[in-house]
């Protein structure tokens, strides 16, 4: 049985929790020298105070269906940004791999996946097509003028930190691509589950 977390304070070991999860995600970045240390540290540093904004003008498309509704905010949304330097055709094309992700939205009712696709302009109205053409079966979320990176400026522009999860009080506490390793998918499913039961 699932409950709707009400609090923003989270159950003992959960702080241990995110600091592995940070610890997962900077040290094959200080690894593949990318970035001094307490450049990566000040990123992780800033998404975690910062508080994700979700526009009122993204495009919600769900198979055939185009609405400019907003997501609803549930306790914990697990956010994968595709921003105007990926493929976004390509990224469309693999959106199958993300089902495992979506299929999580039944298991644990306050869990939400926002993929949020946010094109250069002149891309726009191609990808909208590929996704209506595609007609993926879970809701993806078309950023055509570019106010999802500008509300979201904590976002680095590196895309190892595009995949994020959120707790109920919108900031991140899960940082990088829970498909990467096991010990990230358990780590994830471990923050999914406090923040959720």
């Amino acid at each position: 049985m699932t409950r709707k977390c009400t609090a923003t304070t989270y159950p003992n070991g959960y702080e241990n929790n995110v600091l592995l999860t940070a610890a997962a995600v900077i040290l094959p970045l200080l690894l593949s020298g990318c970035g001094s240390r307490h450049d990566v540290k000040n990123m992780m540093r800033q998404m975690r105070e910062s508080e994700l904004v979700i526009p009122a003008d993204l495009r919600r498309i769900d198979g055939y269906s185009i609405s400019e509704a907003p997501p609803e905010r549930k306790d914990a949304a697990l956010v994968i940004y595709y921003d105007s330097l990926v493929c976004g055709s390509c990224r469309v094309d693999k959106l199958a791999q993300l089902d495992t992700l979506f299929g999580l939205e039944r298991t644990f009712p306050d869990f939400e996946v926002l993929v949020v696709f946010s094109p250069k302009p002149a891309e726009v109205e191609e990808i909208q097509v590929l996704l209506m053409k595609r007609r993926y079966p879970h809701p993806v979320y078309l950023d055509y003028s570019g106010s999802f990176r500008e509300s979201n400026s904590f976002i680095p522009d590196d895309s190892r930190f595009h995949t994020f999860l959120t707790g109920n009080d919108g900031r991140p506490v899960f940082i990088g691509d829970p498909y990467v390793s096991k010990s990230m998918w358990d780590l994830f499913m471990s923050a999914v589950r406090q923040i959720c039961l």
